[in-house]
């Protein structure tokens, strides 16, 4: 079989120590740069999964399944991405106070809590149609699966939603980034979820 070239990719783990330290020293003071390099780093392990263990074994023979396999994977880094990138914006929020005082110029400093929260609130709710349109979708054809996602990840953001509206203090910001850190997982568990679901169907 064809093994993909990786060789490259030695790249990774240096690069994402670099971006690690930039944060760390400069960019978490800045709008946005600082939550989507975060973010980033968060969604990177989950692609590296397709990376290293799905690339390797493509050949001639398998190339129309790894593509699937790889979109899945893609869809799951993007959904690591996007909820990382909620949460910074509520961290933003919740830090706002300590963040002027030392002269960041964070979102929520630069835009005001208020002006956020709109960003944040419009953000989930393209999340959570996404989501909701994937539950009706696997209705279909696999209830389990619905039911998880249903429980797991749609009701707990609309909970999120709801917590991000009525918060004005510090540790109402933390409850709704404790939350959405939540789904972050649950979303991400539900890849175990529906394997093991489509494999008990199939038995």
């Amino acid at each position: 079989s064809k093994i993909t070239d990786l060789g490259t990719l030695w790249l990774v783990p240096p690069l994402a120590t670099f971006l690690l330290y930039l944060y760390a020293t400069d960019l978490k003071k800045r709008a946005i740069l600082g939550n989507l390099i975060v973010s980033l780093l968060t969604a990177m392990p989950v692609l590296l999964v397709g990376v290293f263990d799905v690339l390797p074994a493509a050949t001639a023979e398998n190339g129309d399944f790894v593509k699937s396999i790889l979109q899945v994977i893609l869809a799951y880094s993007a959904f690591a991405f996007f909820t990382n990138f909620i949460r910074e914006m509520v961290k933003d929020a919740e830090d706002v106070e300590g963040d002027k005082s030392m002269g960041y110029r964070t979102l929520a400093v630069v835009l005001g809590v208020q002006q956020l929260k709109y960003i944040i609130l419009i953000l989930v709710l393209m999340l959570l149609v996404v989501c909701g349109f994937m539950t009706v979708f696997l209705l279909e054809s696999d209830a389990f699966s619905a039911i998880y996602t249903l429980i797991f990840i749609d009701i707990p953001l609309a909970i999120f939603m709801y917590l991000v509206i009525t918060a004005s203090q510090p540790l109402q910001f933390k409850k709704a980034s404790q939350l959405i850190k939540i789904v972050m997982v649950t979303g991400i568990l539900s890849m175990v979820v529906f394997t093991l679901s489509v494999k008990f169907q199939l038995q």
